[in-house]
């Protein structure tokens, strides 16, 4: 049962390899005679690595007389694949349970039946076409605000952006804006006026009723507060000292300013402490604590 495979794994020559070797002159090829076929040993029919070599016949016999349970364990192998080259009891009948249970198997849907197109009625087309005519006008007007808040910033006059927008009807345009000034980090290009004329719409965009506009404005009140939070904490606790009869107008205008600012930003404030443990406390937790830390210094 060996068939030669001492000789090539560099064992001990066994005499039919050896007979096998002698062989290569007589038969007119340059491979040799397998041993137990006798027909030219083609490379292809030799062990590669990574390939298990083929089984004979008498391998075949010779592992059923050394080992009895190798017939059942053989059939129900052949039993899986359909039970159709023999394999003892054991093959048949597992044969015939892989075929009962592939017949049992429901059928497929044919593939007419799942691309079968739905009917649409007419009633139903109607409603789309109305609604496509008030869609089209809602990002109409979203377009045109955009390019006005557009044309504010490339002049250096966000400030006016309360002149533009109407609320809440633009809500989803400011939405859009403080997102790309966030996403592009256009923060630096804002001033105090500017974050003076922009808190008032985010604490109104709080009042919303998607989610997605009250984490924006959360969101930028955040920027806001990373940037102005030191100037305006500053401004309000030395323009404090200053005497009541000593005019500085300059003073007093950016004092003005800032405590707008302080004013909307605890506004909120009281916003997030208000919210539910799971709302928009719970999503912005670092804004809260940076919210009562600056509030608590000025």
């Amino acid at each position: 049962g060996s068939c030669g495979s001492g000789g090539r794994l560099g064992l001990a020559r066994s005499p039919v390899a050896a007979q096998s070797d002698s062989a290569l002159a007589s038969n007119g090829s340059p491979y040799p005679e397998h041993p137990l076929h006798g027909a030219p040993d083609r490379p292809d029919r030799l062990d590669r690595p990574g390939k298990a070599p083929p089984f004979s016949h008498h391998q075949h016999q010779h592992q059923h007389q050394h080992h009895p349970s190798s017939s059942s364990s053989a059939g129900a192998h052949s039993g899986v694949g359909g039970g159709a080259s023999g394999g003892g009891a054991g093959g048949r009948y597992a044969g015939a349970v892989g075929a009962a249970a592939v017949s049992s198997a429901p059928p497929a849907p044919s593939s007419a039946a799942a691309a079968a197109p739905t009917a649409v009625s007419a009633q139903q087309l109607m409603q789309l076409s109305s609604q496509h005519v008030q869609m089209m006008g809602v990002l109409q007007r979203r377009l045109d605000q955009m390019q006005k808040l557009k044309d504010l910033w490339s002049r250096g006059n966000i400030a006016s952006i309360r002149s533009v927008l109407n609320m809440p009807q633009d809500q989803a345009v400011l939405c859009d804006f403080a997102r790309v000034v966030m996403r592009q980090n256009l923060d630096s290009a804002l001033n105090l006026d500017a974050c003076q004329a922009l808190l008032p719409i985010l604490r109104e965009l709080l009042s919303s009723k998607y989610p997605e506009f009250v984490d924006t404005a959360l969101e930028f009140g955040e920027v806001l507060l990373l940037k102005f939070g030191k100037l305006i904490a500053e401004t309000r606790t030395t323009c404090a000292r200053i005497p009541e009869r000593q005019l500085d107008l300059p003073r007093e205008e950016r004092l003005r300013k800032c405590s707008s600012c302080y004013d909307q930003f605890q506004a909120m404030g009281d916003f997030l402490a208000t919210s539910p443990p799971d709302g928009p406390r719970a999503r912005f937790p670092a804004f809260n604590v940076a919210l009562k830390t600056f509030l608590g210094s000025c």
